[in-house]
């Protein structure tokens, strides 16, 4: 990973290295709150442990900041914050004033251990947290690109010692699947017509299966939901009745 000049490399730990400015990590506050028995993100005293997919800036001492940077690194990371702000309804900075979320601010000033250790273990968990992410519970920043989500799941698999002996072309699948048109969830961002590669929500690959057809909402996994898309699906014109390959042949 190619160090940013605003850090330096100090026995193995990264650190914040500007003077009168401060470096902020947003963290989605459901990168904390998680009703599995492994969060993404937790707290154990002054430090965060976090995998490493968030909204980063950097604040001038005047208040003015650099923007909203992704930090792309896609594995678990262990950083020393000096203060942990909780915020409800916050804005990012630069975007929109309706797209307001809940996000633990992790204030870094210089000195402070931003990656307190470069030599990331190896291990399949932090795979599977990967995944959990972007594919599970789907808060994914879209600061960063739609071109370059299929490249973090290669990215995951090299950090983490392992190949998922895979054809690239599925991982791309994969995300085309999950990002999805900012203006209709039923939509995938590929077949929105929008040009902005930023312009995409990602959902749960959970919720997949209530916009593709009655049958295949009936069969997922969320019975309460998936009936109430089934009824919705079906009270479309048949000729705008969407199904799947698998119900073309089980009602012949």
């Amino acid at each position: 990973m190619e160090i940013p000049n605003f850090l330096k490399l100090e026995d193995n730990s990264l650190i914040f290295n500007l003077d009168n400015k401060e470096l902020i990590f947003y963290i989605p506050e459901e990168y904390f709150v998680d009703n599995t028995k492994t969060p993404i993100a937790e707290i154990f005293g002054e430090d965060v442990s976090t995998i490493g997919l968030f909204n980063w800036s950097i604040i001038n001492s005047d208040g003015s900041n650099t923007g909203l940077k992704p930090f792309t690194f896609p594995t678990m990371i262990l950083c020393s914050p000096y203060n942990i702000e909780k915020v409800k309804d916050f804005t990012l900075p630069g975007m929109k004033a309706d797209s307001k979320g809940n996000y633990r601010l992790l204030h870094f000033k210089k000195g402070d251990k931003v990656i307190k250790q470069t030599r990331v273990p190896k291990l399949i968990d932090n795979a599977e947290m990967f995944f959990k992410l972007v594919m599970i519970t789907a808060k994914f920043p879209t600061s960063i690109s739609y071109e370059k989500i299929w490249e973090l799941f290669i990215y995951n698999a090299d950090l983490n010692g392992f190949s998922y002996n895979l054809h690239s072309q599925l991982f791309g699948i994969m995300a085309g699947t999950i990002a999805r048109s900012t203006k209709d969830p039923a939509i995938p961002y590929r077949l929105s017509g929008s040009k902005d590669p930023h312009d995409y929500n990602m959902i749960s690959i959970k919720m997949i299966p209530k916009f593709l057809s009655p049958f295949t909402s009936i069969v997922s996994e969320n019975f309460d939901d998936a009936l109430r898309s089934a009824v919705l699906l079906s009270e479309k014109p048949d000729d705008e009745l969407p199904t799947s390959p698998l119900e073309k042949v089980v009602m012949q």
